[in-house]
């Protein structure tokens, strides 16, 4: 069995820190994990005096297979991690004034519980650029991605495909939003223009932005993901099951359970907090868990989700009654039972989520 080895990623150089930024980490730990090393190679990510990450990575070199991988994430049992929203103070987050922030060109990379911010500025940004050598299963989860753009200048994309591949993408209760530029066409959440991937994205929430997913060549599936504000939430061939949208999407969704022309109420959709509400009547408890909890059974904030697989919620976030205070910074009671919830989830995926 493969060795955990975790190093700390941390801007700020806190105590116990191995690397100040994860692009001096991927240099510094690249390799062949398969052969002597027969690793698994965690990068643990903190933020403990407030600075965020802002030079550009490109996972390229290494050698790796699917029990031999990489995890870059934020340990929920440490309070690094976002609540659900975009924060900054200690909470870990990329924010890169690059073309891409985060570029995988290797096979067999976990991402978990990071947060990515593209600057405001007028040119092309993508925060997770999936190039050529992007192969074997890729996770990202438990993820917020957004822009500060706005204004029409430049294309925004949280998750791109820069190259045909033939990597299985799994991506997981996320939240994107705010990709746009002022009608440009192709702008989005999740851009999967080239050929080869397989993306399965499961319990996503797309908000206020031109495009979800945008689907021209690889073969994807969603399943219990929301779009509000967007123009086109699902665009291309996309298989879908139990997405909701709302009725400013100009595409009607067909696939089994879908709900179209909704109107979602969030925490304070005016402050980019997409937690469901407790008057929703657009996705709470319109999902089904049958096809996806055998890779998650919570929420973006670790909050379980219902043992009844028709009762799960659209989206990243599971309304939970007393389980996120609404209109109160931070996530009431994950508490003590969230590190043992995620602990729970280890089920081959990457270790702890």
């Amino acid at each position: 069995m493969a060795t955990t080895v975790t190093h700390i990623v941390d801007p700020n150089s806190g105590a116990g820190f191995d690397y100040d930024s994860l692009y001096d980490w991927e240099a510094g730990e690249q390799g062949d994990l398969t052969g002597v090393r027969d690793e698994i190679a965690v990068a643990k990510c903190r933020c403990t005096g407030g600075t965020a990450d802002t030079t550009a990575i490109v996972i390229d070199g290494w050698t790796l297979s699917a029990t031999q991988y990489i995890k870059v994430w934020t340990d929920p049992a440490e309070s690094y991690r976002h609540n659900g929203t975009y924060q900054t103070g200690n909470k870990y987050r990329l924010e890169i004034d690059s073309v891409t922030a985060l570029t995988i060109a290797d096979s067999h990379v976990r991402i978990y519980g990071i947060s990515f911010g593209l600057p405001d500025t007028a040119n092309p940004r993508c925060a997770i650029g999936l190039a050529a050598g992007a192969s074997g299963v890729i996770h990202v989860a438990y993820s917020i991605l957004t822009s500060f753009y706005t204004g029409a200048a430049a294309a925004r994309r949280g998750i791109n495909t820069n190259g045909a591949s033939t990597g299985t993408i799994n991506i997981w209760n996320s939240l994107f939003y705010d990709f746009n530029a002022a009608g440009d066409g192709t702008s989005a959440g999740v851009n999967t223009d080239e050929s080869g991937y397989t993306f399965n994205i499961y319990n996503c929430t797309f908000c206020d932005s031109e495009r979800g997913i945008k689907r021209a060549a690889s073969t994807v599936t969603a399943i219990n993901c929301l779009a509000s504000g967007t123009d086109n939430g699902f665009q291309g061939t996309i298989t879908t099951s139990y997405c909701a949208a709302d009725a400013a999407d100009d595409v009607d969704l067909s696939g089994t359970g879908d709900r179209n022309d909704q109107t979602f109420t969030f925490v304070n959709a005016g402050a980019n907090d997409f937690h469901l509400g407790s008057t929703d009547s657009g996705a709470r408890d319109y999902g089904d868990g049958s096809t996806v909890k055998s890779v998650f059974t919570d929420d973006i904030g670790g909050q379980a989700r219902p043992a009844t697989d028709l009762d799960w919620d659209i989206g990243a976030d599971e309304y939970v009654a007393g389980g996120f205070t609404e209109g109160v910074d931070g996530i009431g009671p994950l508490l003590a039972g969230a590190a043992s919830r995620f602990a729970m989830l280890n089920r081959d995926l990457g270790g702890d989520f």
